[in-house]
């Protein structure tokens, strides 16, 4: 019966152990999210990292507010939020606005020079339709002292070669990781 039991608590302290184990390879840290395949794409989707920008105040605050509604947050509120009236989802400002400041370091009062921000309302007003994702191939991060590049390579179906690539810079500020800075190359010469 003694032996029984050693051999019991043996196999629990395995299971447990993987059970720890598989739970710590899937958990993704703050950055790694910033790199999931699922956010690279809706970036791409979004027209984010399809063009060079030095900082996220570069971007277009209209573009850079699709983020959110491209989103999984904003497709569980966007009926709550439709305005039958005009055919638009009227996302709350703090909505729209948090979410995006988690990816970006931008202040409130750029995202609300947006041409979707309605000050009357404080609800920023979808517009539709996004850009053409690419097919992504490869996301690949490295590290850089305290900054992370992401390398993002497009393929052409057709041919199967890499045809473009997005080099993404992820700065590190007090909030945590953001998007700082895009790299967009086209010439196969320059591919890295």
């Amino acid at each position: 019966m003694i032996r029984r039991n050693c051999i019991l608590k043996k196999v629990l302290a395995i299971l447990l152990m993987f059970t720890l184990l598989l739970c710590s390879c899937s958990s993704k840290t703050g950055e790694e999210e910033l790199y999931s395949e699922d956010l690279i794409y809706r970036l791409s989707l979004c027209n984010l990292i399809m063009f060079d920008w030095n900082s996220p105040e570069e971007i277009n605050p209209d573009l850079i507010c699709t983020i959110y509604y491209s989103s999984s947050e904003a497709n569980k509120v966007s009926v709550q939020y439709y305005n039958a009236e005009t055919g638009e989802s009227c996302f709350p400002k703090n909505l729209c606005e948090d979410y995006v400041k988690k990816y970006f370091d931008v202040s409130e009062e750029y995202l609300e020079t947006a041409q979707a921000y309605n000050a009357e309302t404080q609800t920023y007003d979808t517009f539709t339709g996004f850009g053409g994702a690419r097919f992504i191939d490869s996301i690949k991060p490295q590290k850089d002292g305290n900054d992370i590049f992401v390398y993002v390579n497009y393929y052409d179906p057709e041919t199967e070669e890499i045809v473009a690539q997005s080099i993404i810079k992820l700065i590190k500020t007090s909030n945590g990781y953001r998007y700082g800075s895009c790299k967009y190359v086209t010439d196969k010469n320059a591919l890295v």
